[in-house]
């Protein structure tokens, strides 16, 4: 099976067709989605892939998911047949220094000690050089064998260049009149022998999250069947505290209007989440486009499984950026959110290194 979608990648790439493939956590099967165009059956499930906020931009994308009955040879000879269009390779940002951080942090810093926010997601671009030998193909077979409880994808579409990543944080699983959650925030960096003890500031970082979506579970008049945590969970080089959220739901509730009020939370955003939102884009000299956005299935009505689109890069025609970030406190230190963000980089750059060699 996953032979077949690796083909079908190649050929979709060669022929410069959007699409996006992507791998569950737990799960083996490499899903595919493609435009409504290119879908070789009856329109089913769709596939998001949302960017940061309404103010990104860039646009959410929906795809159209593959059937897996129809990942074989024959799809594969109908894309083979279909005209070459050249891949889009969209500007990347500029690297952030480590001057031009700090002077950032600096200035989120002073509005947390005044008291105007609680939290702020502060968050920094590295640029790495594509050498010859790079292949996205080969890059996205290293990171879905690698991280096999991440969300892991490959998507292109001509408006919004090529994006790669592996989360490890879901947003939303609903599934008829269950709605599953999760927060994830507080983060240090991995230790063999797993022994972890959680600071007050990480614990209080990672309690804003939980709270935020017990309020919008509040909002929706959801009622709470089970809550497992905090407990500490690893993500490539690093672990973070995560909490898990189980809520029976009504049923008729709009996927939308629920993901609305969740997205961005304060994990990928700060709190308040709206005066987060405007010192991030009064700060950051860069859009985020589609780094803490969400993506994954939904029919729109009865599921839909969501993860945020963190430990993520995007792709240029010689070079690729790869997004990294960090929750600032009035309890943080400079010196040590740079040196967190550069440890949450190696989950996607010690891989592009796997990936140049084979």
């Amino acid at each position: 099976m996953n032979d077949s979608v690796i083909a079908i990648i190649k050929t979709l790439l060669s022929k410069g067709i959007a699409f996006c493939a992507y791998r569950f956590p737990g799960a083996e099967a490499i899903r595919l989605a493609v435009l409504p165009d290119n879908l070789p059956h009856e329109p089913k499930n769709l596939f998001c892939f949302a960017p940061f906020t309404e103010r990104s931009k860039v646009n959410e994308i929906v795809f159209n998911v593959v059937d897996p009955d129809y990942i074989n040879a024959t799809f594969e000879e109908q894309l083979a047949a279909m005209p070459v269009q050249n891949l889009t390779f969209r500007d990347l940002p500029e690297a952030s220094t480590k001057e031009a951080y700090f002077k950032q942090f600096e200035k989120i810093f002073k509005q947390l000690h005044e008291g105007k926010l609680r939290k702020v997601i502060l968050s920094r671009v590295i640029i790495t050089n594509k050498t010859e030998n790079f292949d996205v193909v080969d890059f996205f077979q290293v990171i879905h064998t690698a991280y096999p409880t991440a969300c892991v994808h490959l998507m292109y579409h001509p408006d919004a260049g090529m994006w790669m990543g592996a989360t490890p944080e879901l947003l939303i699983n609903k599934r008829d009149e269950q709605l599953s959650i999760m927060a994830v925030a507080g983060t240090q960096p991995f230790r063999e022998d797993q022994v972890y003890t959680w600071r007050e500031k990480e614990q209080e970082e990672h309690a804003l999250v939980g709270r935020h979506i017990e309020q919008v579970a509040q909002n929706f008049r959801c009622q709470l069947d089970a809550q497992k945590g905090p407990y500490t969970v690893a993500a490539g080089r690093v672990v973070h505290l995560r909490t898990d959220y189980v809520y029976r739901i009504d049923e008729t509730i709009a996927i939308q209007a629920l993901v609305s009020q969740l997205h961005p939370t304060p994990a990928i955003a700060g709190l308040p989440v709206d005066a987060s939102l405007d010192i991030i884009y009064s700060t950051e000299p860069y859009d985020r486009e589609y780094y803490c956005g969400y993506l994954g299935e939904t029919d729109n009505h009865t599921f839909a499984q969501f993860f945020v689109n963190l430990r993520c890069m995007h792709v240029g025609k010689n070079s690729i950026a790869v997004f990294v970030g960090g929750g600032l406190t009035v309890d943080s230190e400079v010196e040590e959110e740079w040196l967190e963000t550069e440890q949450k980089s190696k989950t996607l750059i010690d891989k592009i290194k796997i990936a140049e060699v084979i």
